[in-house]
This record gives C-alpha cells, structure tokens and sequence, in this order.
C-alpha cells in the first residue's frame, strides 16, 4: 500500500505548479468565480506503477478562482465536492486492488473462497473493505483542501495573465482569452515561464478552459 500513500504527496505537488507571480488591477471581464476541473487520472496512474497497469478510473476535481474587482485572487476547492469526488475514485481503486490480491493468490493455486477467507482472517475485516481503510488513510482530505486554498494578487494585460503572492514578474504569463463565460488560458512562447502550470503533471496540458461560475 505504499504506492496508495503516494497520492497525497503527488495532489500536494500539483498544487505547488499553481505557484503565481503578479499584482494589479483586475479587467472587468474576468470579475468573479471561475471553474476549472482537473484530470488527474493519467498523474495517479503513472504514480501507482506497474501493478495498476490495467486500472483505468477517472480522478477529476474542480478548482476554483475568485478574481476581484480590486485586484485580488483567491483559489481553493469545495471540500465536500473533493470528497465526494475522492470517494468515487478510492472506491474504484479498492475493487482494482481487490482484485488483484484475489488474483495474486489464485496464481498460486488457491480457490478465491479460501483466498477471501484467508485474507479476512489475516486483515479482520472484508478484502474491500480493508482496502478502502487503508487508501483513505493515506490520503486527509481536510489538509488537501487547505493546502489549495492560494490568495494572492493578479494582473491582465494585453492579453496577458499574470497572478502572483505579491508582487508582478513581467516575463512570466499566459495568454488569456475570455469569451462571454469561458476563460482560455495558453502558454506563452516568449514568457520566461508559466505563471500556472509547468507542464510536469502526466495527462495535463494546455489550454485550460475555466467556466464562469458567477
């Protein structure tokens, strides 16, 4: 199960390529609640390795970013959607690696009724059930949400997305389109670098449509 512990160090990490640098003043049209899923699936699947080869689930969930009119940013996510985002997703898992402890002892010459029983003896509980304690255990849904949670300051010109802690850097950017309640964000060619994604995270790439919310 150490590969499942691995998922909250790699939600962490994703977290830390949303790392903006900008200040200033807002443009009327991108004022309000943004929407952004997010597909982590291929990220999660890379991570798990080799033994979850043929485990195919989605892991999506939703950020969210509030730009004010003064200026400043916020992003976060709804905890109760995460969480029920990562219940459909753990449950998932936990029938794959179910599976696979069935289907690891069978190869070894035992009938699945006696590798259940055994394993229920061995763990005090049912196969699943053991599994989904334990991926649950590895990933505090409390301390994911909070640690998306960024505020900040942020900055459009000329079609250009600059957001940051506190301050602006001129040469990192995206180029930013908004059309009624579609937001598009796209690399930069000539930017020193990606104010919002550096293009490591297996699976996610540009551009990134946000929806209005409100």
């Amino acid at each position: 199960m150490n590969k499942l512990k691995k998922i909250s160090a790699l939600l962490l990490a994703f977290v830390m390529l949303l790392a903006f640098a900008a200040c200033g003043k807002s443009d009327a049209n991108a004022i309000g609640t943004w929407s952004l899923k997010m597909d982590l699936s291929a990220a999660m699947k890379e991570e798990m390795g080799s033994e979850f080869s043929d485990f195919n689930a989605p892991f999506v969930f939703t950020v969210y970013l509030d730009l004010s009119k003064d200026g400043t940013y916020k992003m976060y996510v709804d905890e109760k959607e995460t969480e029920k985002d990562m219940d459909t997703f753990m449950g998932a898992l936990a029938d794959y690696f179910t599976e696979y402890l069935y289907s690891a002892m069978e190869a070894q010459g035992m009938n699945r009724a006696d590798a259940q029983a055994a394993l229920e003896a061995q763990v005090g509980m049912s196969v699943k059930d053991y599994a989904l304690q334990s991926i649950k255990e590895s990933i505090n849904i409390t301390e994911l949400t909070s640690s998306i949670v960024q505020e900040g300051v942020y900055k459009i010109k000329d079609g250009k997305f600059f957001m940051g802690a506190d301050k602006i850097d001129d040469r990192i950017y995206d180029l930013i389109s908004i059309d009624g309640d579609k937001m598009t964000l796209n690399a930069a060619e000539d930017a020193a670098a990606s104010p919002f994604f550096n293009g490591t995270i297996q699976g996610l790439s540009y551009p990134f449509e946000l929806t209005r919310v409100k």
